[in-house]
């Protein structure tokens, strides 16, 4: 008599939460927690699992896409996700389940996620990563009877990824005047430029180089609009005592420390030969902007 075998294997499934913890880097290295739907009771860095009075409950932490189990937490590039039971501040370690106890009634079992980091800057790899969100990881809850709880862990690198403004720069003055010109006599006048740091700007000396730009300029060459004509009268920009050409570029340095700044003296000169044929009682007229980049 031929008799067929059922073999039966019962896996535990476990149903996703309805919320989400998002992890988002910011550019001054602080890290923001963001619960996308229900995580629980506590704060938004808070995981909270739902423990039946009468059953044992078994929580673990797993990683997930670029992410590994380091020293009993979750590793993702310069990011480490550690995760502590509130219950007893005790520690559950990435890839090592951790049994509760029935409770005797319902409870909510508090899991706190902290995130550190390395001593390189926030998200040095990943945060040339196309895809603006990354899996981390997750921490699932499966209690006797099948329940099951999951929480999902992501990364959102969209702020990191964002170009972030690091240096400011003002004129002392917001116009300037050259003075009277003619054939005969040149005219010029000075300002400084500051190059400042921002608040997004960290403590280390900041290089850069300054442009400068018209929409006058034109065959390399700064050039002022007589008014009533159409006719252009080129001049020139130097900083710090060189010229500065169109294509050109001054290097600076910004100091290291919390907000410094480094402050350029700028020079407009106009030769008045450039100015033979003009009649008497024309201004000279041209709006420039200095065009700062720190280096990468």
């Amino acid at each position: 008599m031929r008799r067929t075998t059922l073999l039966i294997a019962l896996l535990p499934l476990v149903a996703q939460a309805s919320g989400t913890l998002m992890i988002q880097p910011q550019p001054d290295s602080s890290i923001r927690f963001m619960a996308q739907g229900p995580t629980g009771s506590g704060s938004e860095d808070v995981l909270g699992f739902q423990q039946p009075a009468s059953g044992r409950m078994t929580v673990t932490v797993s990683p997930s896409g670029m992410s590994r189990c380091e020293s009993g937490d979750i590793v993702l590039d310069n990011l480490r996700f550690s995760f502590t039971n509130l219950l007893d501040n005790s520690k559950v370690l990435c890839g090592m389940p951790v049994t509760f106890d029935a409770p005797g009634k319902d409870r909510e079992v508090p899991l706190k996620v902290a995130v550190s980091q390395f001593s390189h800057p926030v998200v040095a790899g990943i945060g040339s990563q196309k895809q603006a969100l990354l899996p981390a990881g997750s921490v699932s809850a499966v209690a006797e009877g099948g329940r099951g709880q999951q929480y999902p862990l992501y990364l959102d690198l969209s702020v990191v990824q964002q170009p972030i403004e690091v240096l400011a720069a003002t004129f002392s003055r917001p116009s300037l005047y050259l003075g009277s010109v003619g054939e005969m006599n040149d005219a010029a006048a000075d300002v400084q430029l500051r190059v400042s740091k921002n608040a997004q700007a960290s403590n280390e000396a900041i290089g850069y180089t300054l442009s400068f730009e018209s929409t006058q300029q034109l065959n390399n060459q700064y050039r002022m609009r007589a008014s009533a004509t159409e006719r252009m009268v080129p001049y020139q920009i130097l900083a710090g005592g060189r010229e500065v050409l169109p294509d050109s570029a001054r290097r600076g340095t910004v100091p290291a420390g919390v907000g410094t700044a480094d402050v350029v003296d700028i020079q407009f000169k106009l030769s008045g030969k450039q100015t033979r044929g003009l009649a008497a009682g024309v201004s000279l007229q041209d709006t420039v902007t200095a065009v700062i980049t720190p280096d990468s």
